[in-house]
Formats: C-alpha cells, structure tokens, sequence
C-alpha cells in the first residue's frame, strides 16, 4: 500500500471521529496548522519523522507540541498514534485528504483564476457564482496574477482548465496555422 492510500485511510479515521463529535470544522483547521507548523519548522519535523529518534522521544516532543497547543482531542490522539507508529511523515497528506474529504462532505470545489492583472473582488464573486451554478457547488477561488498570459485568464476546476488568455488563444492559432 502506497504512503497516499495510507494516509487517506488515516485521514478517513479522523474524519469519523470528527464527524461523530460535531467537530469537522474544528479538526480541518488544527491538521492544516500543524501541516504549516511542520513545513514551516523543518527540524521539529525531521525529528519527528527521524527512524534515528525513538517512538518515546518522538511522543515527548508530541505531548510538549499538544501542551501548548490546546488540540481538540482528536486532532491529539491522532497526532499521538501517528507518532507511535512512526507515521507523522504522512502528516501533510493526512490534512491535505481530511481538506479534500471535508469540502465533499460540503460540496465544495476550489477553482484556481489565473489573470493577467488583478481582477476586483466584484469579478471574482461573479467568476464564482457563474462555477457555482454549472457545477451545482459552492466555489472556493484562488486568484492569481500571471503577466504572461497577456490578456484574459485561465480557470481551473475539477481537474478541468478553461483557457481564456490571450496567450492560449495565441498558442492555439499558431497550432492551427502548423496544422494547415
């Protein structure tokens, strides 16, 4: 079993729990600050995910970490099992699968709008509401400002893109033209 199928397993454990103690929210964001903790602080994480360091050293720095965090028990106990069984590498994608698990569960979908200048928030809220309605979900944007693109923008969703720019229309002409 791959680390990715491994930690959405983990994440999925969590995510009942969570769930059942009507704390989802709750959960999401305290995994995602200890993803950015962990990213921001390379040696506490390498440490934590050392095989050198041992599972009791390893629950210390844990139980210190959980001290003067203020976990909700969840978040706690999951952060303590994944330490006894030499687990917190998967941390990252643990919260990144729990993120993804709980916008389902809303049915959410993130876009990502790439402009090749900042667009005001008035387009922004109509380029949302005009996804919300194709996809029957609530959109989540990411903006973006790519000077490259000329003019326009792209738009990614569901693994789907939609290119508008200047620069994909300019790429698509010079294809045809190669093609004739």
């Amino acid at each position: 079993m791959n680390e990715q199928s491994i930690a959405r397993r983990y994440a999925k454990a969590i995510f009942e729990l969570a769930d059942e103690s009507k704390a989802l929210d709750n959960v999401a964001e305290e995994l995602a600050l200890t993803r950015e903790i962990f990213l921001r602080t390379p040696e506490i994480f390498s440490e934590l995910t050392s095989p050198t360091v041992g599972r009791d050293q390893k629950l210390a720095l844990i139980e210190k970490l959980l001290a003067e965090a203020r976990f909700d028990p969840t978040v706690a106990n999951a952060l303590r099992l994944l330490a006894e069984r030499h687990r917190l590498n998967l941390l990252p994608a643990i919260a990144e699968s729990y993120a993804r698990m709980l916008d389902d569960h809303k049915g959410r979908l993130h876009s990502r709008v790439v402009s090749a200048c900042p667009l005001p928030q008035s387009d922004l809220q109509e380029i949302a509401r005009r996804l919300s309605l194709a996809t029957n979900r609530e959109v989540v944007m990411d903006a973006s400002v790519d000077p490259e693109l000329l003019g326009g923008l792209t738009v990614e969703i569901a693994g789907k893109t939609i290119d508008g720019s200047v620069r994909g229309q300019l790429n698509a002409l010079g294809r045809q033209l190669r093609a004739s």
